[in-house]
C-alpha cells in the first residue's frame, strides 16, 4: 500500500484566508483572559464587545479606559436583563466608571442576550462560551475562537451593528439618576463578581 495515496491522505482545499485558533481556559493560565488585554492594549480604531455576563476585573476595565484615552472607539453590548440578577447588578456596577471614561455602553432588551463576542479593530475577533469575568477566565471550561482576518471581522462588525440597533444606550447623567435601591444591589452584588 502506497503511504502517499489519496485515497488515505486527501488533498486539503484551502477554506479561507482567516488564521483561526482555539483558545481555551485550563485552569492556570487565563489564556482567554490574556487575548482579550492584549487585544485591547494594543487596538487603534475599535473595541466593540457584546457580553451576556460582564464583571472584568479592574485591569481590564483600566485598558477599556486607557483604549478610548488613546481615540479607540469602544462600545459595548450587554443585556437590559438576564437569568441571574445577582450578575446583572455586579456588572452595572462598573457602569459609572465605565461611562465617565468615555466607554459607550448599550443595553440590550428585546431578548436576553447570551452572546460573547469581540471585534477588534475590524481585524481580530473571538466567538465563544467565555465571559468577561474572572470565573469564566479561570475556573470555568470555556473555550473562545479567535479569528484573525478582516472578512470575519467585517461580518461580525455587521453583527454588532444590528444588535446596537435594537439596544438603547446608556445616559451618563441619566444612569446616576437610578435609586439608592439599585445602587445598594450594584454594590452587595460585586462584592461577589469574582464567584458569578
Amino acid at each position: 500500500m502506497d503511504s502517499d495515496s489519496t485515497e488515505y491522505f486527501p488533498q486539503i482545499p484551502p477554506a479561507g484566508r482567516e488564521l483561526i485558533a482555539a483558545v481555551a481556559t485550563d485552569g492556570t493560565k487565563a489564556a482567554i483572559y490574556s487575548t482579550y488585554l492584549s487585544a485591547i492594549e494594543r487596538a487603534t480604531q475599535r473595541i466593540w464587545l457584546t457580553n451576556a455576563y460582564f464583571a472584568p476585573n479592574r485591569k481590564m476595565r483600566k485598558a477599556l479606559l486607557a483604549a478610548v484615552k488613546r481615540g479607540v472607539d469602544v462600545r459595548l453590548i450587554v443585556p437590559g436583563f438576564t437569568d441571574s440578577g445577582l450578575i446583572l447588578h455586579a456588572s452595572r456596577a462598573s457602569f459609572d466608571e465605565l461611562l465617565s471614561g468615555g466607554v459607550r455602553i448599550f443595553e440590550q432588551r428585546y431578548a436576553l442576550l447570551h452572546a460573547k463576542t469581540a471585534v477588534i479593530d475590524g481585524a481580530l475577533s473571538t466567538v465563544g462560551s467565555s465571559n468577561l469575568d474572572m470565573r469564566s477566565f479561570l475556573h470555568n471550561n470555556e473555550v473562545n475562537a479567535v479569528v484573525v482576518g478582516t472578512a470575519f471581522g467585517s461580518r461580525l462588525e455587521q453583527v454588532f451593528q444590528k444588535d446596537q440597533a435594537n439596544s438603547t444606550e446608556l445616559n451618563l447623567a441619566k444612569w446616576r439618576q437610578r435609586s439608592v435601591v439599585e445602587k445598594l444591589k450594584e454594590v452587595g452584588s460585586s462584592l461577589f463578581s469574582y464567584w458569578l
